[in-house]
């Protein structure tokens, strides 16, 4: 056993327990969207997380559902150390932010609304974070959730814009 040194694995993946990785894509700068098929009757939770390169938001519509008003959130933001609040309704899950890292959890029972609970980190440069959110959102359907979409607001992902879904499919 070596003392003081990492030997870090590069095909490590995170392990949510009861968790199954069921998406993990790299943008190489040429879609603008990205879909996965899923079952919210036979999963009971989705961890999202989002590295979000590019400088538009990416937005989450379950069943591509992109209805004016099916959706609302309510966040609470720190940017830069002034506080803001504020709540509305949206054509999409809490869209992940411009530069930042998002990280959701999705909670998808048929027969109630959806819920989706957001965190983020937005940084500006190698050494500052700029800001940092925590939301909540609910998507109002109470249908089966069959299929998770991610689209970017307008053109392209940047390259190297990273999203992974883990689905919970036991205890």
């Amino acid at each position: 056993m070596q003392v003081g040194k990492l030997n870090p694995q590069p095909t490590a993946r995170l392990n949510f327990p009861g968790f199954q990785e069921i998406l993990d894509f790299t943008s190489a700068g040429s879609e603008s969207s990205v879909s996965v098929t899923v079952d919210g009757d036979t999963d009971k939770e989705y961890k999202i997380i989002i590295r979000n390169l590019t400088s538009q938001q990416i937005y989450i519509r379950p069943n591509n559902d992109s209805g004016a008003t099916n959706y609302g959130y309510q966040y609470l933001l720190n940017n830069a150390g002034t506080i803001t609040a504020a709540r509305n309704v949206t054509t999409s899950i809490f869209p992940t932010g411009t530069l930042s890292e998002d990280t959701y959890t999705f909670l998808t029972p048929t027969g109630f609304l959806k819920t989706a609970f957001n965190d983020r980190n937005g940084y500006t440069s190698g050494t500052t974070i700029g800001l940092f959110l925590v939301a909540g959102s609910v998507w109002n359907s109470t249908s089966n959730v069959t299929s998770l979409d991610f689209v970017s607001a307008s053109g392209n992902f940047t390259t190297g814009t990273r999203i992974t879904v883990y689905a919970r499919r036991s205890n």
